[in-house]
């Protein structure tokens, strides 16, 4: 469940938010004041984004974000706040706030914003696979520093592959994933396929997917940071 700071004095907003957050599956850590917020990021709790009112009874909202990007803390921050004037959106998106939305706000608006700025800040999904790299997020696969082209149905048969986790896949799971076929069409599209993949892959005495005789195909792969 991702953990987001609210920062804002207003109370009833606060546990408002935090009940209809959660409906979203969000947990909600609010706070009135921008020292109680220093304060929680300080601590052990990882934010995934920060909720901000301009307007703090100690200090207004804008010092906080820039505080944050110039020790390149690049955690996702919205504006809310009741300061509606382009001056103020202007000035908040510049100091480097991910969004700005003035109160009041409808709550579905807010969490489809909040996924929005989540999914962006995401990392990319990257695998090594016996020395090749696979950028699940980006569609892309590198080998010795040179992107290979594989097709659609090439890369959906790698992917599901490594999002097994080491288990073999059979012949009909990747027929039901890759090509939405949950009956054998009496052919040996898969195996081409693989045979494809390899011939791509496997360059200097690699050997990427490994076959289970009788039964079908798995991978090794490493989750790595992008």
């Amino acid at each position: 469940m991702p953990l987001l700071l609210l920062v804002d004095d207003d109370a009833k907003l606060a546990r408002d938010l935090s009940v209809g957050l959660a409906v979203y599956g969000f947990s909600v850590v609010t706070v009135g004041t921008l020292e109680e917020a220093r304060t929680r990021l300080a601590g052990v709790e990882s934010f995934a984004l920060i909720l901000l009112d301009v307007t703090l009874p100690d200090e207004d909202g804008w010092v906080l974000v820039e505080e944050l990007r110039g020790a390149g803390d690049h955690v996702p921050v919205i504006f809310l706040t009741a300061r509606s004037v382009l001056g103020d959106r202007v000035r908040g998106l510049r100091l480097g706030a991910d969004d700005y939305v003035v109160k009041p706000f409808e709550l579905e608006e807010l969490n489809a914003r909040i996924e929005a700025n989540l999914r962006r800040h995401r990392p990319d999904e990257v695998y090594m696979v016996d020395g090749v790299q696979v950028n699940m997020d980006a569609r892309t696969v590198v080998r010795d520093g040179r992107r290979l082209e594989l097709s659609q149905r090439e890369f959906g048969v790698l992917a599901a592959l490594i999002r097994a986790e080491g288990r073999v896949l059979t012949r009909r799971e990747l027929l039901l994933e890759v090509w939405e076929m949950s009956f054998d069409p009496g052919t040996n599209v898969v195996d081409v396929v693989v045979l494809r993949l390899r011939r791509k892959l496997d360059i200097g005495g690699r050997h990427t997917i490994q076959t289970a005789i009788g039964q079908g195909y798995s991978v090794r792969a490493e989750r790595v940071q992008s």
